[in-house]
């Protein structure tokens, strides 16, 4: 037995709309299998668990961006490098890590780290060069860290030849676009990014996507809706904090806006806004403006 519960609904909810019981009951039976299989990596020797579990255990403990369980995923993820090192995947999810540390800031060697992750990536695209997750990655490096824009896109796109159902590419895709100041496009890659992974273990990473992009589009309350959602689900997750400061400033919530920078400012005490739009891929277009604008007005130093 993995899960039992009792759920009720009228006969019209069961098949439509957002809070229909297949997806309540989905997101509560994923909820269990990834709890049962995160018990095991207390109770089993890594050696003696199939390499499923292991990555499973690893994505789940990345994601929860607290110091020991992310360290715990770089070991488990190490194990199964020795176990399958021609394995694209693994590389993949490797290098997602040392990306992770660096946006998180805690890393005390980030150029070290993104040339790691560079090599992961490179060695995962010569075993297959196909790999959407991979090039994926390679996309999300060049606009989180290199901010350039157009090999971010170009590897977005090249990832989506190869598999367009991979909804990080969708995802991170939406960001780019929004900050060429494509925001309708920009929305449509979002939703399809969402309707491909609904019940995602990386839900708040969405979300922070989604605020971001809907406050591009001038939709501020669903990007207000997004940001609340992603830093309740994670408190820890700094870009969450960062763009529910800018929708609460967008939505004409300023006291709430000024609360929530002080939290982030407690978590990274050396936050500026100069330093923001130093890491923004476009600092200069509207959305840049617009965030920068944001963030000082809540407090953010300059």
């Amino acid at each position: 037995m993995i899960w039992a519960d009792a759920l009720e609904s009228d006969v019209e909810r069961m098949v439509v709309g957002d809070g229909s019981i297949a997806g309540r009951a989905n997101a509560l039976m994923m909820r269990s299998l990834l709890q049962r299989e995160m018990s095991y990596s207390h109770d089993a020797a890594m050696p003696s668990l199939p390499s499923y579990a292991l990555l499973l255990q690893a994505i789940s403990l990345m994601h929860s961006l607290t110091g020991t369980q992310f360290e715990r995923a770089y070991e488990t993820l190490s194990h199964l490098g020795e176990r399958h090192p021609r394995s694209p995947d693994v590389l993949a999810w490797k290098a997602n890590w040392h990306v992770f540390r660096v946006l998180q800031k805690w890393s005390s060697h980030p150029e070290r780290d993104i040339v790691v992750a560079q090599q992961h990536l490179s060695k995962a695209l010569d075993i297959d060069a196909s790999h959407a997750f991979a090039r994926t990655l390679v996309g999300h490096l060049a606009a989180a860290i290199e901010h350039d824009a157009d090999k971010a896109e170009e590897n977005l796109r090249l990832a989506l030849n190869s598999n367009p159902n991979e909804p990080l590419a969708w995802l991170i895709l939406s960001r780019v676009l929004a900050c060429r100041d494509r925001a309708l496009e920009a929305v449509t890659a979002l939703e399809q990014a969402r309707a491909l992974s609904p019940l995602d273990p990386m839900a708040y990473f969405y979300d922070v996507y989604a605020a971001s992009v809907y406050g591009a589009a001038g939709q501020y309350e669903n990007a207000l809706h997004y940001a609340k959602r992603s830093v309740t689900a994670n408190l820890n997750h700094l870009p969450g904090l960062a763009v529910l400061i800018i929708a609460l400033h967008d939505a004409g919530q300023l006291d709430e806006a000024r609360q929530a920078a002080q939290r982030y400012l407690h978590l990274r005490p050396d936050a500026s806004v100069s330093g923001f739009l130093r890491n923004h891929m476009a600092p200069t277009r509207s959305i840049g403006k617009r965030e920068a604008d944001a963030l000082s007005v809540a407090g953010i130093p300059m």
